[in-house]
């Protein structure tokens, strides 16, 4: 369905990964990666999306450093080296390229110049930080570790921002999910869901912790916000 494009960006160009809607038209997400780069289940959401009815891009946020990275979270080796893709990501550029991500999806013909964004792990503090220092309409953010790290940013966020958490997330413990859910309760426009049982990653059906319940219930929330902020 999806095919693989160049967006430019303010110091070079990178690839991502885009599926149209099959009616064209409609608004556009933006798909922020996990530490594993844009691997194929991350390519599945975008798929999923433009099933949906929106044009999706997932830009490949680790090009600086080594473009086309996909690893298998399972593989102790491969892990470790997403965690230091993780640590060596600078993040300034990482929202510049989003913002370029943003810009290049209000850009597509047929477009309806809406774009909202859904970003997990790694991809779910990007995509909070999205929503505080950036344009887009719309902003869902899964498991995003470094969020409480960055709660300063909370008051920023103008435009409506869920936060999916994991009740049991070995790397978001109780009292950092209360600390957030805490800063988002002063800003109307966040909403925080919490599902108990479920632990960091439970959204990614290529994990042994995904879980079906808490991920087709977030999923629901997301596609929701998106129909009502992305028309």
């Amino acid at each position: 369905m999806g095919q693989e494009v160049e967006v430019q960006a303010r110091d070079g160009s990178f690839k991502a990964y885009l599926s149209r809607p099959a009616a064209g038209g409609g608004a556009g997400v933006v798909v922020l990666q996990e530490i594993l780069g844009v691997t194929s289940w991350g390519r599945s959401i975008v798929d999923m999306l433009a099933t949906a009815g929106y044009y999706a891009l997932a830009p490949d946020l680790f090009w600086r450093m080594t473009p086309g990275v996909q690893l298998d979270a399972t593989k102790p080796w491969e892990f470790a080296a997403a965690l230091d893709y993780n640590r060596r990501l600078d993040f300034n550029s990482a929202l510049d390229d989003i913002r370029a991500s943003i810009s290049f999806l209000r850009g597509m013909p047929g477009a309806n110049g809406k774009v909202g964004n859904v970003g997990f792990c790694l991809g779910g503090t990007l995509s909070y930080l999205t929503a505080a220092n950036t344009d887009s309409d719309a902003s869902v953010s899964y498991y995003g570790s470094g969020v409480l790290g960055t709660l300063y940013q909370m008051p920023n966020i103008k435009r409506p921002a869920i936060l999916h958490l994991a009740g049991a997330d070995e790397y978001i413990p109780k009292e950092a999910q209360d600390r957030i859910a805490a800063a988002a309760k002063a800003n109307s426009n966040v909403t925080v869901y919490v599902y108990p049982n479920a632990y960091h990653g439970f959204g990614c059906s290529d994990y042994e912790r995904h879980n079906a319940a808490a991920w087709q219930l977030s999923l629901q929330r997301t596609l929701a916000l998106f129909k009502q902020q992305l028309a």
